[in-house]
């Protein structure tokens, strides 16, 4: 996993899961989705310490204060 997002699901009226009994408690979801992003975090971590002194090309995409926001190559979807 390079980069992930997730989404808690939303009950919606009228949809084939909306009918699923015994749903998940919102606590367990949230507390599933950190341990997910805490694994992703770690990997995130090792990826980009393997990544030092490389240099990219980088699309900027707007400007802080006092620092850019930007995107490169690594930031596209796969």
């Amino acid at each position: 996993m390079t980069g992930l997002v997730f989404f808690t699901y939303s009950h919606e009226d009228g949809t084939t899961a909306a009918e699923i009994p015994d749903r998940i408690p919102l606590k367990e979801k949230l507390s599933r989705q950190k341990h997910l992003m805490d694994i992703q975090k770690e990997i995130s971590i090792k990826r980009n310490m393997n990544s030092n002194n490389e240099v990219l090309k980088v699309l900027i995409d707007r400007k802080e204060t006092d620092y850019y926001i930007g995107r490169s190559y690594r930031d596209a979807p796969r």
